[in-house]
């Protein structure tokens, strides 16, 4: 005696005969999409075509095949409600007591040089419907092969547990808010300003008085920088915007109490610790000639006291998560400061757009992930606290602009060399930043080192320990030379470039 139908409508066919033929063994019958049907009868496994339920044939080239009450009825109808059971029985509509489907290979098309027309054709819509209604009602519903074998052990038990069945549900949506997303992606990076960006207002000048700018918000985004709270100060610059983006990119990389100081998008003073003043004062230190007429962001509250400290010296800008009422007086009365809160530290944005000669680039946010393995190369091995300085470093130079280095000690930026065409320049500009404090430090550089002679620099100059990517043909001479001087070198195998 059938228990019911399980219907099948699947794009992707791998290991759909084993299930099926599991499904028949305890009394479910087969309804099946068109191609699905013709592959289910090619290997001998009996369906029922979905026209044959329906009364209607496949139509508009198959884009309309399972949107029919008849369907949907069955599959959405209250197991629990007598008055459903009634409704569904009089109008001669089967019960749908299973789903298995999966849609459209969007994302795998996306990536041939397909047209608009062609790609519009891989957007799923009764599939879609289909796994939405299984899940909202209760039933099982499979959309992934890896799905099938747990399924098929269940199967042989004849009972569905409510927990299975919800996981089943939970797995579905996802399933249909990644498809919706992957189709989203690919109208945005298609026609990206005509889709997601709003115009939100005129700025003052662009880079120099003579260019006009202004400000468009992605739409959606739940951190934009148009929404940025000024309490107080003139309006926000073309080049104010771009230090501001420069700083929160860097401090987003700690989770501790930080403090960067920002000057022409570079951190000139960067420190990480517990204590919000000293965490402030080491940063000042970082670079204390640079940061005059910077941008200083913290990532927690300021009081009374820090801000007594910051009044003294000279800022286009203070960020901080907020102000309490003593600081925003202390404050207030540095009439040209601008004053900005920002609460979404916690928050990255997940691409990057840059505009170039008639054309806008676009590319996903280089945001910290540690899916990368630290490889010791040198005879000197480090210990926890080289590893966690070392990372610290890493991060720090990041966000630097390239060629890129970093000395770092005690989690906080003693000097940085940036933007030079030679790495050897930038090693010579870090430290002779870094001073007399270099002695024990950590350098970190976000591409890998051709030659030795920038290993060699650092090494005199006092470096305790390299962090790099790797990967040069110099590599055997680098090592080497880490080994001469007896210092640590780590391999990230991952670079960090910031043009």
């Amino acid at each position: 005696m059938s228990k019911g139908l399980a219907l099948i409508s699947v794009s992707d066919k791998t290991g759909i005969c084993d299930l099926c033929r599991d499904i028949q063994k305890i009394g479910y019958n087969i309804v099946a999409t068109n191609s699905t049907y013709l592959y289910l009868k090619k290997n001998n496994i009996k369906a029922i075509q979905i026209s044959e339920l329906t009364g209607l044939p496949e139509i508009l080239d198959g884009r309309v095949k399972t949107l029919h009450p008849t369907v949907f009825a069955g599959i959405l109808y209250n197991r629990n409600k007598t008055e459903h059971k009634n409704q569904i029985n009089k109008a001669g509509i089967n019960s749908i007591d299973i789903v298995v489907c999966n849609l459209y290979p969007f994302a795998e098309m996306s990536k041939k040089n397909l047209s608009y027309e062609e790609m519009i054709e891989y957007i799923d819509i009764g599939g879609v419907s289909l796994i939405r209604a299984a899940a909202k009602a209760n039933i099982p519903i499979l959309t992934h092969f890896e799905q099938y074998k747990k399924f098929r052990n269940v199967l042989k038990k004849s009972i569905f547990q409510l927990e299975y069945i919800k996981k089943l549900s939970a797995t579905a949506f996802y399933t249909t808010f990644s498809y919706d997303r992957t189709i989203h992606n690919y109208f945005v990076e298609n026609k990206i300003l005509e889709k997601d960006f709003t115009f939100n207002k005129n700025l003052r000048y662009g880079e120099n008085p003579h260019q006009k700018a202004s400000i468009y918000k992605e739409k959606n985004t739940i951190n934009s920088l148009c929404d940025l709270e000024i309490l107080q100060g003139k309006e926000l610059s073309y080049n104010n915007y771009l230090d501001i983006d420069a700083a929160l990119s860097a401090i987003k990389e700690f989770k501790q109490k930080c403090c960067v100081i920002v000057k022409h998008g570079n951190s000139c003073g960067l420190c990480q610790g517990k204590d919000s003043n000293l965490v402030y004062q080491n940063a000042l230190k970082g670079d204390l000639l640079s940061s005059f007429g910077g941008i200083c962001a913290v990532n927690f509250n300021i009081e009374e006291e820090l801000a007594l400290k910051m009044k003294e010296h000279f800022y286009e800008i203070i960020i901080a998560r907020d102000f309490s009422d003593k600081a925003r007086i202390i404050l207030a009365k540095k009439k040209n400061l601008r004053l900005v809160i920002y609460k979404e530290f916690d928050k990255k944005t997940k691409k990057s757009y840059i505009s170039i000669e008639g054309s806008l680039l676009v590319q996903d946010k280089d945001n910290w992930n540690e899916d990368f393995e630290l490889n010791i190369v040198s005879k000197k091995k480090p210990d926890k606290k080289d590893i966690e300085e070392l990372l610290f470093a890493f991060k720090v130079v990041k966000n630097i602009k390239s060629n890129a280095i970093a000395i770092t000690k005690d989690k906080k930026l003693l000097g940085m060399g940036a933007g030079q065409p030679s790495r050897i320049d930038s090693v010579e500009l870090a430290v002779k930043k870094a001073k007399n404090e270099i002695k024990e430090s950590y350098l970190a550089s976000d591409g890998f080192f051709p030659f030795a002679d920038g290993v060699e620099k650092a090494c005199k100059a006092g470096i305790k320990a390299i962090i790099q990517p790797g990967g040069s043909k110099g590599d055997k001479e680098v090592i080497k030379k880490a080994d001469e001087f007896g210092i640590i070198m780590v391999f990230t195998g991952k670079r960090h470039f910031k043009h």
